[in-house]
C-alpha cells in the first residue's frame, strides 16, 4: 500500500483543465471525419462546428405563437439547419426554451445524428483506452501531469477504467455534484473514482517515480 499523503492527489482544477483538453482533443479528431461524412451525405448526419466557430445563427421568420420562432444555421457556408425556438413557461413562472431542429420545408421536427453525438461516445472511448495503458491517463491528464492508479498504486485494468468513465454520467446527472466531490474528499475522489476504487494522483508521486528517485538516492 502507497502511502499516500494528500497533496499527491490531483485536485478539481487539474482535473477540469484535463478535461478541457481532451475535449479540444478529440473535437478535432472527430470533426474532419464528421465533416467528410456531411459533405458526401448531408442528410446522414448534422455537422457542428467545434465551440460554434464559423457558424452563424439569424432569425427568419417569426410564427403567430409568440412564443416560438424559427432560426437557422450557417455552418462553413456549406450547410443551413433550421430551428424551431419554443419557449415556455411553468408554473413557478420559470422560463424554459428548447431548439428542435426541423425541415425547412415542412417545418416538422426531424432527427439526425451530430458531430457532437460522436464525440461523446469517441471521448469515452478514448478516455478508457488510454487510462488503461501504460500511460495511465488521457492526454489531458499527461499534460497536467496526472495519473489514474489503483488504490494500492497499482496500474487499472479496462474494466476499472471503464466502470470510472461510465460512472462520470452518475456524477454528472446530480447536478455535477460527483464531479465537485473531487474538491473536498479526503483523497480528492470524485463520485466515479470512489465507486470503482481509483485514485488521480500527480505523476511525481506515483510509484515508478517514488522508485525512480529511491535508485537515483541509493546511487548518489
Amino acid at each position: 500500500m502507497i502511502d499516500y499523503k494528500r497533496k499527491d492527489f490531483a485536485g478539481f482544477w487539474n482535473r477540469f483543465i484535463a478535461l478541457i483538453i481532451d475535449v479540444i482533443v478529440v473535437s478535432f479528431i472527430v470533426f474532419p471525419f464528421a465533416l467528410f461524412i456531411g459533405l458526401i451525405s448531408p442528410n446522414l448526419i448534422l455537422v457542428e462546428v467545434p465551440f460554434g466557430v464559423f457558424t452563424t445563427t439569424t432569425t427568419i421568420s417569426d410564427s403567430n405563437d409568440k412564443n416560438i420562432s424559427i432560426e437557422k444555421d450557417d455552418v462553413l457556408g456549406l450547410w443551413t439547419n433550421f430551428y424551431q425556438i419554443s419557449e415556455s413557461v411553468d408554473d413557478e413562472g420559470e422560463k424554459t426554451t428548447s431548439r428542435n431542429l426541423i425541415d425547412s420545408v415542412t417545418k416538422m421536427s426531424i432527427e439526425k445524428t451530430t458531430s457532437s453525438d460522436i464525440e461523446f461516445y469517441v471521448i469515452f472511448i478514448y478516455w478508457i483506452l488510454l487510462e488503461a495503458s501504460v500511460w495511465q491517463a488521457s492526454l489531458g491528464k499527461k499534460i497536467m501531469g496526472l495519473q489514474v492508479v489503483t488504490v494500492d498504486g497499482g496500474r487499472p485494468n479496462i474494466f476499472q477504467c471503464t466502470a470510472r468513465n461510465l460512472f462520470k454520467i452518475l456524477s454528472a446527472i446530480i447536478m455535477f455534484i460527483g464531479f465537485m466531490m473531487a474538491g473536498w474528499t479526503d483523497k480528492k475522489q470524485a463520485l466515479h473514482d470512489k465507486i470503482p476504487g481509483l485514485l488521480i494522483i500527480k505523476k511525481s508521486h506515483s510509484p515508478s517515480s517514488q522508485q525512480d528517485e529511491s535508485r537515483v538516492g541509493a546511487s548518489v
